[in-house]
């Protein structure tokens, strides 16, 4: 009886065996690992995305997403000054986390189903939405406005806004940027005349200029998640990313994420569920 059942557990022992070994290598394997091993973690942003991602006066980065971003270093090493930033663009920013460049991505990402093929995201980080500005005297007051020939409407260059343009605007004329601090700018210098991007960026933007800029009321689809993101395929490194996020609005990270939302919002974060 014994002989009879030495086989079969043989086999089971060996089973077992591999799905340990293969567990083992996938951890090896992880991003996670190297990070911990490398002592900093290295982060694709933008530089002229504000309140996300932009430089001052210095050179230096800072914003909502740099300031997240180090709230990640900090978990990682107690310490948010062990972090790289490696600056791209919008256009870029999938290569630069899929050649493992940056361990991942944070410049006001939008999760849409095509980007799903593109990277891994974590839940969303912060709400977002699309919306526009126009000059605080110019006689646009909704978006159907915009919809005419005598309109130039400035967007970033990514599919979901040469998209939004056919859809909402296809009569106007349409002019695409690589960072969203150029697309209000050229409403200021007259180049355009509204521009329509994610609604946090646009009120940032009319903060800095009450005086020239408003926006126009509502967003032309609803409420997005911009996401953190990251190469696919590594689920350990996306299952740590994912709970720091869900720790920053509803747990243990809550009041450092207040504080930083506060900051550049000058509202409190949406309270813990």
């Amino acid at each position: 009886m014994f002989r009879a059942l030495r086989t079969p557990v043989i086999c089971a022992l060996c089973a077992l065996a591999f799905v340990c070994a293969s567990i083992a290598q996938v951890r090896a394997q992880s991003v996670l690992n190297d990070v911990l091993q490398r002592g900093t973690v290295r982060v694709a942003t933008v530089t002229g995305s504000p309140p996300f991602a932009f430089t001052d006066k210095d050179g230096n980065l800072e914003g909502f997403d740099i300031d997240i971003a180090k709230l990640v270093a900090k978990a990682l090493f107690d310490d948010d000054t062990k972090i790289e930033f490696v600056r791209t663009s919008f256009d870029g920013r999938w290569e630069t986390v899929s050649s493992g460049r940056a361990d991942f991505g944070i410049m006001g990402t939008t999760i849409y189903p095509p980007r799903l093929k593109l990277a891994a995201f974590t839940e969303g980080y912060v709400d977002s939405g699309n919306g526009c500005l126009v000059k605080k005297a110019s006689s646009y007051h909704k978006f159907a406005d915009l919809d005419r020939p005598s309109v130039t409407i400035a967007f970033l260059n990514v599919a979901p806004d040469h998209k939004r343009h056919d859809t909402f605007y296809p009569k106007a004329k349409a002019l695409y940027f690589e960072q969203q601090a150029a697309q209000y700018a050229a409403v200021l210098s007259g180049q355009a005349q509204a521009a329509c991007t994610d609604y946090p960026v646009l009120a940032w933007a009319v903060k800095q200029h009450p005086d020239e800029l408003r926006m126009l009321p509502g967003m032309t689809q609803g409420v997005y998640n911009n996401a953190i993101f990251l190469k696919q395929g590594d689920f350990e490194w996306w299952l740590y990313l994912n709970t720091l996020v869900n720790e920053m609005k509803h747990g243990s990270l809550y009041t450092d994420y207040d504080k930083i939302y506060m900051k550049w919002f000058g509202v409190h974060a949406p309270p813990e569920r």
